[in-house]
């Protein structure tokens, strides 16, 4: 009988060393898991970051292009204008009166643009910036339950 005793013992010794050795290497899975999730999600903010960037310099870009369209459309209208008054009564007035209009609409539609491409940029740039908190936040409180 102490024979099966001493070997019972032995058993439960195994065991115990198994479930030590198992608990181990969750705890190591679960921080290697913890780990590659942190920095995906590094990965995913910095490609967040370059799209984010790309679309505030697309939109930056379409601004100043829009921007640029309205100055062209101005000097047209003020080189028209001088045309158009050494040309003399009559029908030369009519002319500048419908240039001026449609200089004045073309002007309008581009002044519209540029302030819709600033606009679109602005909140791209506060998308970004609330994103940026947002992931910031959810790589702290995961640092956090780390120490826990």
């Amino acid at each position: 009988m102490g024979k099966k005793g001493h070997r019972h013992k032995k058993i439960q010794q195994q065991q115990q060393q198994q479930q030590q050795q198992q608990q181990q290497e969750q705890h190591q899975g679960q921080q290697q898991g913890q780990q590659q999730q942190e920095q995906q999600l590094q990965l995913l903010a910095d490609a967040s970051d370059a799209y984010l960037a790309r679309d505030a310099a697309a939109a930056a870009a379409a601004a100043a292009a829009a921007a640029a369209a309205a100055e062209a459309e101005t000097e047209k209208s003020q080189q028209s204008q001088t045309h158009t008054s050494q040309a003399g009564e009559g029908e030369g007035r009519e002319q500048q009166q419908q240039q001026q209009q449609q200089t004045a609409a073309a002007a309008t539609d581009a002044a519209v643009a540029a302030a819709a491409a600033a606009t679109a940029a602005a909140a791209a740039a506060n998308q970004f910036s609330q994103q940026q908190q947002q992931i910031g936040g959810y790589i702290e409180v995961e640092g956090q339950q780390d120490t826990v």
